[in-house]
């Protein structure tokens, strides 16, 4: 197999299972919030929505460069 596509897959999983277990994290600390405390996570988060798109998109684009 070639060593770029082993690195690709790799990588990939890598970042599928990081995904998977914060988006487990979030689901289980959503849970264990109380009303007042997720409308207070939500104003915090929806203000820096753009940014945190931002920072995904350039860290997708330098595991590519790492490809």
């Amino acid at each position: 197999m070639n060593h770029r596509y082993r690195l690709a897959v790799g990588l990939a999983a890598l970042y599928g299972l990081l995904a998977l277990l914060f988006g487990v994290l979030g689901a289980v600390l959503w849970a264990d919030m109380q009303d007042v405390e997720r409308q207070a996570t939500l104003d915090i988060l929806q203000a820096r929505l753009p940014l945190s798109v931002f920072i995904i998109l350039l860290a997708w684009a330098a595991l590519g460069g790492l490809v």
